[in-house]
């Protein structure tokens, strides 16, 4: 029993290599994020995103990809995981974050959930909002490791 649960928790964890190798990217694309990069952002966003809005034609594109359709971009605060999953070399972690945004004179927090994946065991992470995660055009259900 002692054993299963050390497997199970082993299969949970990331090595050092890994965590630096998120923790980085995480902070490259949360940073651009809320700061307006929008270069930085699209290119640590994930490959089947960006493909995604392309495919729907430049206005669509431009409007996902517009952090400034707020006035100033919202900021993302608090990341927190809820969840991590791996199978094979594919690792999912799903992120919580407090978007921040002011709105009619006064501060708005919400929740805000990112995942970060991998599909090279953790060496290079890339990111989507859960509704892009969600979406079978964008990642098919069975490539979802967390559901």
């Amino acid at each position: 029993m002692v054993f299963l649960i050390l497997l199970f928790l082993a299969c949970c964890t990331l090595n050092a290599d890994q965590e630096v190798s998120l923790n980085n990217a995480r902070f490259a694309y949360i940073n651009s994020r809320n700061n307006g990069v929008v270069m930085t952002y699209v290119a640590y966003t994930h490959p089947n995103v960006v493909d995604y809005y392309k495919t729907l034609g430049d206005s669509n594109f431009t409007m996902k990809f517009d952090l400034f359709q707020y006035g100033s971009p919202y900021e993302l605060n608090d990341g927190n995981i809820v969840e991590m999953k791996s199978e094979a070399k594919s690792i999912h972690v799903k992120y919580s974050y407090t978007s921040m945004t002011l709105g009619n004179n006064k501060m708005n927090n919400d929740d805000f959930i990112i995942l970060a994946i991998s599909d090279d065991n953790g060496s290079s992470w890339y990111f989507m909002d859960e509704d892009d995660y969600l979406n079978d055009k964008i990642m098919d259900a069975s490539e979802r490791l967390i559901k």
